[in-house]
């Protein structure tokens, strides 16, 4: 072989390699991945794998029961988010409807009220590994509703929430929080000088 066709082999093998370390190498396997039917329409996972569905229904390592609690002081109509412990939020009917926490021994903890006697309407729409809730509430201007709404930070540790305001409309729904506390969600705004437009305009906002 030739100085040159042994250069030229030699530049060659060198590119190749370096193509393979870049790369991973030739004998990593592909990663592959599995459809699995688990017999329920999911709302939301969480890290350890639990999938909270509709109808009441969770999905734990291969098997399906229901979280829905049918004494007092609570009846879970829907869930909507689950954490790592395994604590769902959504809400029930408590002489109202108002913002649950079901923990994973089947507890329920009350949460959205405030201190309103009303109890006026809530939902819980997410939670964090911390127990913060968020979710969204009927204001007390209730000459507005339904577009008196509006998103709140909540506890398990704590009946009182926190109104989270709006962006100059009447309306706003948090939709999910992080570990840090921050909110992320909808609110309306004015539109055409009316708090409560038939057709509201909604901007997105994050609270912390």
């Amino acid at each position: 072989m030739s100085c040159h066709r042994q250069e030229g082999y030699h530049a060659l093998l060198s590119v190749v390699i370096a193509s393979l370390l870049l790369n991973g190498g030739i004998a990593e396997a592909a990663t592959t991945y599995t459809m699995k039917d688990i017999g329920i329409n999911p709302t939301a996972i969480n890290s350890t794998g639990q999938v909270l569905g509709s109808n009441y229904m969770l999905y734990n390592n291969g098997t399906l029961s229901s979280i829905r609690a049918m004494t007092s002081p609570a009846i879970l109509t829907q869930g909507f988010d689950i954490n790592t412990a395994g604590q769902v939020v959504g809400y029930g009917s408590s002489y109202g409807t108002s913002a649950f926490v079901r923990n994973s021994d089947g507890t329920f903890v009350n949460v959205g009220v405030g201190s309103d006697p009303n109890f006026r309407p809530a939902t819980g729409t997410a939670i964090n590994d911390a127990g913060q809730v968020a979710g969204r509430s009927v204001t007390l201007n209730t000459s507005l509703y339904p577009c008196a709404m509006h998103a709140f930070l909540g506890s398990i540790s704590s009946p009182v929430i926190t109104d989270l305001g709006s962006l100059g409309g009447e309306k706003t729904i948090a939709n999910d929080i992080n570990a840090s506390g921050t909110i992320v969600g909808n609110s309306s705004v004015p539109t055409l000088g009316s708090l409560c437009p038939t057709v509201p305009e909604y901007h997105a906002f994050v609270f912390n």
